[in-house]
C-alpha cells in the first residue's frame, strides 16, 4: 500500500521488531496437522443443530482441498 507521496513504506517503519516477533509466534501457534474447527465455539447440542449437521452431512470439513470453505457468523437467539 502506498502512502499519500506514492512510495511504499519499508517494512521496519511498519511493525517493529517486537512485533515481528510476536506476530511470527502467533502464526506458529495456529498451524496446525488437523482441519480447522467448523465453530470456533462450543455450541450447546452441537449433534443436533441443523446447520452442523448439514455440513456434515454433505462432507463440507473444511479440508484445504475443498472447493468450498466454510467462513461465517452464527449467531443463536
Amino acid at each position: 500500500m502506498a502512502n499519500d507521496s506514492g512510495n511504499i513504506p519499508q517494512a521496519d517503519t511498519i511493525l517493529s521488531q517486537q512485533e515481528v516477533v510476536l506476530l511470527k509466534r502467533r502464526i506458529f501457534a495456529m498451524k496446525r496437522d488437523n482441519l480447522p474447527p467448523v465453530v470456533t465455539h462450543n455450541m450447546e447440542d452441537d449433534a443436533n443443530d441443523p446447520i452442523l449437521c448439514h455440513f456434515r452431512r454433505v462432507g463440507m470439513y473444511n479440508h484445504p482441498s475443498d472447493k468450498v470453505i466454510i467462513c461465517g457468523w452464527f449467531f443463536c437467539v
